[in-house]
């Protein structure tokens, strides 16, 4: 499994670091890649017949659905060393399109305490405002002692306006270790084939559309994986409100009858939240988003 792993984390950092080759060459590696990625999908499910666990399943597509805490915080450190910021300890290296990170410190806005080590390839797209970021094992020590583990890239896009964009990835796994009741845990993540769009509303409104695949491992309910998407794109206010609009549906992999909706309520505070289990309506309720967020 471990190799599988380095062998899509290599072949990964190969196609986003513009080796050279046919179309053909690319199109195998793509291929390969996708084959690594099935392999680390659970086949089997968790039990859609728990309400607890149906809340952690939602509570964490949620977080997958709204990626931009996480890739804010991806993005930006590498963007600040391309600006040449200094780091309050530690250092990096630029060579060419990759940046190598050696335990710098206080170049994430949201964690000025947060530790990075770990490699980038940045590679500039078709515009000014398009570029792919491919981590090799980059990994990130918040203030409270958690590590972070990525491996995997990122497809950034921004208009020229920045008035709409997107994120892509066909693979990018998430390592979270965390000490609980001192013993190590580790929770791993894995999106895929992921894709979500913005777009500015105006007057600090913006929509939200997205759909992909994950899979969690480690969870206590088990590892299991769920396909997402937006039947309806999901409207905000600001970067701070609750959607007013919008439709998320998602569902278990390896079994479709088991699934969830969320219908964003216009008052921008409530949400229906609605669940099947093995095809049998399980869960009925209008709720709070911060009932969601609390789960």
């Amino acid at each position: 499994m471990k190799y599988k792993l380095a062998t899509a984390a290599v072949l990964g950092t190969l196609l986003l670091g513009g080796c050279g080759g046919s179309d053909d060459i690319v199109n195998a590696i793509k291929d390969e890649i996708k084959d690594n990625i099935k392999e680390q999908i659970p086949t089997g499910t968790v039990d859609w017949g728990s309400k607890e666990t149906v809340n952690n399943i939602t509570l964490t597509t949620l977080g997958m659905f709204q990626t931009f805490g996480p890739v804010d915080s991806l993005v930006w450190a590498v963007d600040e060393a391309k600006e040449n910021r200094k780091c309050v300890s530690g250092d990096y290296q630029k060579s060419g399109d990759s940046i190598t990170f050696n335990n710098c410190k206080g170049l994430l806005e949201a964690d000025p305490n947060a530790i990075i080590s770990g490699s980038v390839k940045v590679k500039a797209g078709s515009n000014q405002n398009s570029n792919s970021y491919n981590y090799d094992k980059f990994t990130v020590l918040d203030g409270d002692g958690d590590k972070t583990t990525v491996t995997g890239y990122l497809n950034v896009s921004n208009n020229a306006n920045d008035t709409e964009g997107s994120v892509a990835t066909d693979y990018l796994k998430i390592t979270f270790t965390e000490k609980v009741n001192n013993q190590v845990k580790d929770y791993e993540y894995g999106l895929v084939s992921y894709q979500s769009n913005w777009k500015d509303l105006g007057n600090d409104a913006f929509s939200l559309n997205s759909n992909g695949t994950y899979y969690a491992k480690g969870e206590k309910i088990g590892d299991y994986a769920v396909k997402f998407q937006t039947a309806k794109p999901f409207i905000f206010e600001s970067e701070d409100a609750n959607p007013t609009d919008g439709l998320l549906k998602f569902e278990d992999l390896a079994n479709s009858r088991n699934s969830v909706t969320l219908s964003a309520n216009s008052d921008g505070k409530t949400v229906i939240y609605q669940s099947l289990n093995n095809g049998q309506q399980f869960i009925n309720e209008t709720i709070t988003w911060d009932d969601i967020w609390d789960f």
